[in-house]
C-alpha cells in the first residue's frame, strides 16, 4: 500500500524534473557571451608621408634681376678699362627700372656728348625699355675727352643728356625721360661711384 502511495509522488517529482531540464536557456550562454560585436570599417589609409611633405615649387625671388643678356656697347672703350655691368651693374638697373633691359640698338641720332666720347675712345653703353621703348645711354671716357658745348646737360629735342667728371674719366648719362636738367642726378651720382670705386 506504501508503495502505491508513493507511486503518484515520485511520478510527479520525474516530471517537474523532466520540465525544468527542457526548459531552453538554463545552460546555455547569454548572447552577450557568444556575440561578436561587428569589426568597423577598415581604416582608411592616410596619403603617404611623402606626398604629404612634397614641397611647392620655388618661385623666382623677388627684388632681383634675371642673368643678363649679351650686350654689345655702342662705343667698345677702348681708352678705358670699364665694361657695361661695371659702369652701371644689373642691379642698379633694374632698382632704376625693372623693365630697362640691355641693349645693342643705338638712337637714330647719338646725342653729342656720347658721340664725343665715342671719339675719344671711351665707352658707351645703351639700355632700353622692353614695353614703353625709352632708351638710356651710359658712357665713359678719359678725363681730356673734348666734349665742348656738349658739357653739362644738353637736349637734341629727344634725349636729354648730363655730363659729370668722375675722377680720372668723364661720364655721361642720357635717356628721353630726362627733360631738363637735374632729372638724371641720383643715375649720375650711380655711375659715378661705380668708376671711383675701381
Amino acid at each position: 500500500m506504501r508503495t502505491r502511495a508513493l507511486l503518484p509522488l515520485a511520478l510527479f517529482a520525474a516530471a517537474a524534473l523532466g520540465l525544468t531540464g527542457c526548459q531552453a536557456g538554463l545552460l546555455a550562454p547569454t548572447p552577450s557571451e557568444t556575440e561578436v560585436a561587428p569589426s568597423g570599417a577598415a581604416p582608411v589609409e592616410s596619403p603617404s608621408e611623402e606626398a604629404s611633405e612634397e614641397s611647392p615649387e620655388e618661385s623666382p625671388s623677388e627684388g632681383e634681376p634675371d642673368e643678363a643678356p649679351s650686350q654689345e656697347p655702342l662705343s667698345p672703350g677702348e681708352a678705358v678699362d670699364f665694361t657695361c655691368e661695371s659702369l652701371f651693374t644689373l642691379q642698379q638697373l633694374y632698382e632704376y627700372d625693372p623693365n630697362f633691359t640691355p641693349s645693342n640698338e643705338a638712337p637714330a641720332e647719338l646725342p653729342a656728348a656720347f658721340s664725343a666720347i665715342a671719339d675719344a675712345g671711351g665707352l658707351v653703353c645703351a639700355f632700353q625699355h622692353v614695353t614703353a621703348g625709352a632708351l638710356l645711354l651710359v658712357g665713359i671716357a678719359p678725363e681730356d675727352a673734348d666734349l665742348g658745348e656738349a658739357s653739362g646737360y644738353t637736349n637734341n629735342g629727344v634725349i636729354g643728356t648730363e655730363t659729370a667728371e668722375a675722377g680720372e674719366y668723364v661720364i655721361a648719362v642720357g635717356s628721353d625721360r630726362f627733360g631738363k636738367e637735374g632729372d638724371a642726378a641720383g643715375l649720375l651720382q650711380q655711375v659715378s661711384g661705380n668708376v671711383t670705386a675701381e
